[in-house]
């Protein structure tokens, strides 16, 4: 499947609440989806306790600047935001 597409897209719905370990709140989250073969990024979302974590892998030998991508992602999820109702 690796070379029929070029980016991995994931959305994992985490639990809603906080999650403790030993007494302790679980802060957050680090996103991280799995890629193989020619895959020239991977795009995560998790969400954990009413917040939502956005991971973004590249390739940087096929994307040289990604910064552009988390740029661009920045700009439209405030964008989004803007549009959410009360």
């Amino acid at each position: 499947m690796s070379s029929k597409g070029r980016a991995v897209i994931a959305d994992v719905p985490g639990p809603r609440v906080r999650v403790y370990l030993a007494g302790t709140a679980g802060a957050g989250v680090l996103v991280r989806a799995h890629s193989s073969g020619d895959s020239a990024m991977t795009v995560s979302m998790f969400g954990y306790s009413g917040e939502v974590t956005v991971g973004l892998m590249v390739d940087s030998g096929l994307i040289p600047e990604p910064d552009e991508i988390v740029r661009g992602f920045d700009t439209e999820l405030r964008a989004l935001l803007r549009l959410k109702r009360p």
